[in-house]
């Protein structure tokens, strides 16, 4: 049946003798226990090149005979895991490797280890699914041309590339520029590296979270986390705090001031996460008080007037810095004589231009 006869220069004689001859065929077939549609090749390989997606449990149900009919296997190579029935004669034809990852570039899982170790054949494969590095040779996972194809493709390919290349700040960049958390593979050299971090902490701030333990203790490297990407700040992330940061009267009243710009009226308590001595602090507790009223819904300006003019510290120069620094039109608040301080006004026009209405 798998033979294709043309009928179309058959007389009507000749072609009624065909059809009954072809049902006998079928009717013996059919009367063979071990014959199935499963077992006809024309059937299976028109339904692995019809519309449908061709998937692996389709695919369990083809006989096994076609699953190891090579045809069959590169027709349906693209969908699912159908190599792994190739005989061992296949799995070294390169022709017949290149255009199985072609398909799908993790059926380099398959190939022999001659093939994994072809430049061409890996090249071929990850330029399809950059993640078949992983099944690359050790030589090729040292090649800087095969691994920065790769994680171009697929920043999580980096996991597989060799040492020497996890530490390679080209290669790191490279998949880092495709999605942050590619950093995770990088060697811990390049993690503990402060320069290098703060290149990382350029194209995202969430890079910090794959800091080396000793560079999550600096205040540039784990700040920005915090301070440049408030969906981090969440109580898993929060543990990146240390001791000192969450002591940090500076650190923690930017903090507030960026989370509660942009979470008006969030339920996030902030003394729950500061360190001890901000807890005891009045200070910072009047300025986060403030900052985190001044910027709910449906706050007016007289009651932020109001805090201020009753906080103890209202002429203390600190606590108005951190004022008209921490929350928008700061200045209109303060007293005026601090309108005269050239470093409280360079903080308050750094913050928000529109202070520039409130001087002379």
């Amino acid at each position: 049946m798998d033979k294709k006869v043309d009928t179309s220069s058959m007389t009507p004689e000749e072609l009624s003798k065909y059809i009954e001859e072809l049902n006998k065929q079928l009717l013996k077939k059919k009367n063979d226990e071990k014959w199935s549609y499963r077992d006809d090749k024309e059937v299976v390989l028109a339904a692995a090149k019809g519309g449908g997606f061709f998937n692996w449990e389709a695919f369990e149900y083809v006989s096994d005979r076609l699953k190891k009919d090579k045809d069959v296997i590169l027709a349906v190579s693209g969908n699912c895991d159908s190599l792994k029935y190739a005989s061992e004669n296949l799995t070294k034809d390169r022709t017949f490797i290149l255009t199985a990852v072609k398909k799908n570039g993790c059926n380099l899982r398959y190939a022999s280890e001659e093939l994994k170790n072809d430049k061409e054949v890996v090249l071929t494969a990850i330029k399809e699914n950059g993640y078949a590095l992983r099944y690359a040779s050790e030589k090729i996972k040292n090649d800087k041309e095969v691994v920065l194809t790769a994680v171009k493709k697929d920043y999580s390919a980096l996991e597989y590339a060799s040492k020497d290349l996890r530490n390679n700040k080209e290669v790191v960049l490279t998949a880092v520029k495709k999605y942050y958390s590619a950093l995770e593979y990088a060697s811990e050299d390049l993690r503990n590296n402060k320069e290098f971090m703060k290149i990382m902490l350029s194209i995202s701030p969430k890079c910090a979270l794959y800091a080396s333990p000793n560079l999550k203790k600096d205040r540039e490297i784990i700040g920005p986390l915090f301070l440049r990407c408030i969906d981090n700040v969440v109580e898993e992330n929060i543990q990146y705090l240390t001791e000192e940061l969450k002591n940090d009267f500076d650190f923690m009243c930017e903090f507030a001031s960026h989370f509660f710009c942009f979470n008006s009226n969030s339920s996030f308590n902030i003394f729950d996460y500061c360190g001890e001595k901000l807890k005891n602090d009045n200070m910072f507790i009047d300025i986060v008080k403030i900052i985190k009223k001044y910027n709910s819904f449906g706050c007016d300006d007289e009651k932020i007037k109001k805090m201020i003019s009753e906080s103890e510290y209202k002429d203390d120069r600190r606590f108005v810095m951190k004022i008209v620094s921490g929350i928008f039109n700061g200045l209109q608040f303060v007293n005026d004589k601090f309108k005269n301080d050239r470093e409280i006004v360079l903080a308050a026009v750094k913050y928000d231009s529109s202070n520039l209405k409130y001087l002379d």
